[in-house]
């Protein structure tokens, strides 16, 4: 189990920790409308695609599991529908369609470069835990 200690250590380096709950969902939710209700429904501090399946493997093996994330598009800013109409089934973004979106309209490139610059922060963040995440007492690597 993650403790106090732990998590505190996480959080060096300016890093804003939230210790809560997930809501696991199969499609990304967009909106902050969506994010919000979202939230008064289940309580979750963050909603995420990954960790729920993670976890039920977990479970079913009988292993502890704790989730560890970045939130890369915060619950106040939606994301942008040319955002999410660029994004392949394997989860890259394909460029040409960005591109010819942000010609038909400009005026789609600010929330894109806000998009941009959050997403960046969590990668920047996230790899701040590497070495929580690699040398954090109490954690090991599972052997599946």
């Amino acid at each position: 189990m993650l403790n106090e200690d732990l998590i505190a250590r996480v959080a060096l380096g300016r890093r804003r920790v939230v210790r809560g709950i997930l809501a696991g969902v199969e499609q990304v939710v967009a909106a902050s409308a969506g994010k919000a209700a979202l939230h008064l429904e289940t309580g979750a501090a963050a909603v995420d695609m990954e960790s729920h399946i993670a976890a039920d493997y977990a479970a079913k093996a009988g292993l502890p599991f704790a989730a560890l994330r970045v939130i890369s598009d915060p619950a106040s800013r939606a994301l942008p529908a040319l955002a999410m109409a660029a994004i392949k089934p394997n989860g890259d973004i394909d460029l040409r369609k960005i591109l010819r979106g942000v010609a038909r309209n400009p005026s789609t490139l600010r929330a894109l470069v806000s998009t941009g610059i959050d997403f960046n922060r969590a990668l920047k963040s996230l790899r701040g835990c590497r070495g929580f995440l690699l040398g954090g007492e109490g954690l090991v690597a599972a052997d599946l």
